[in-house]
C-alpha cells in the first residue's frame, strides 16, 4: 500500500524571505513512477483536493477549479498536460499551490514525496526542443543517482498554460 507523507506540507515552509536557504532545494513528488521536483520558492501551500469547486470541459488539463482561502483558482493537470494516462484522485492525490507574479494556480500530482537539496552541479541540463512535454518545462534532471528527477520550470509551465489559455479564449 502507497504511504502519503501528509506531514509534509506542515513541515515544508520555512520562511520565504529571499535568503539562500531555500536555493537549491526542491520539492519532489510522483506523477505514475516519474519522480518531478519544484523548487520551494515557488510553493505556497500543499492541499488535498476535496475542494475542488467547479469543473468544465473548457480543456482536459485546465478543468477544475479549487477552492483556496476564499478564491477560486485553476488546477493544472500534470498528468494530462504531460500526455499521461489519467488516473482517479485517491486520499495521496494533492495539489501544489504555486504563485508566481501575484498569480496563484495549483499543480495536480499522485503523491508529494520529500523536500531535497540538489545543488546546481547535480543538474543536468535538457534538450528544450525535445518532443517529450515533459522536459519542454524542465529545468534539468538530476545526475547520478538511482531514480532520476526531472525539475520542472513552474514560471516556463505557468506561462505556457496562460498562453494556451488566453489562445483558447480568443476563438
Amino acid at each position: 500500500m502507497m504511504e502519503c507523507n501528509n506531514e509534509l506540507a506542515d513541515e515544508l515552509f520555512v520562511s520565504h524571505s529571499g535568503d539562500d536557504s531555500q536555493k537549491d532545494l526542491f520539492l519532489t513528488f510522483e506523477l505514475g513512477s516519474e519522480i518531478f521536483g519544484i523548487a520551494i520558492c515557488n510553493i505556497a501551500e500543499i492541499t488535498g483536493l476535496q475542494g475542488i469547486v467547479e469543473r468544465s470541459n473548457t480543456d482536459k488539463y485546465l478543468s477544475e477549479r479549487l477552492g483556496f482561502h476564499g478564491k477560486s483558482i485553476p488546477l493544472i493537470d500534470l498528468r494530462s498536460l504531460f500526455g499521461m494516462p489519467h488516473r482517479e484522485y485517491d486520499y495521496c492525490s494533492c495539489a501544489i499551490i504555486i504563485e508566481i507574479d501575484g498569480l496563484s494556480a495549483g499543480l495536480v500530482v499522485d503523491r508529494v514525496r520529500e523536500v531535497v537539496k540538489i545543488p546546481g552541479s547535480d543538474i543536468e541540463q535538457v534538450d528544450y526542443h525535445s518532443n517529450n512535454a515533459v522536459l519542454n518545462y524542465a529545468i534539468g534532471m538530476e545526475k547520478n543517482k538511482e531514480k532520476r528527477k526531472v525539475l520542472l520550470n513552474v514560471q516556463e509551465l505557468f506561462a505556457s498554460v496562460n498562453r494556451r489559455t488566453a489562445e483558447g479564449s480568443r476563438k
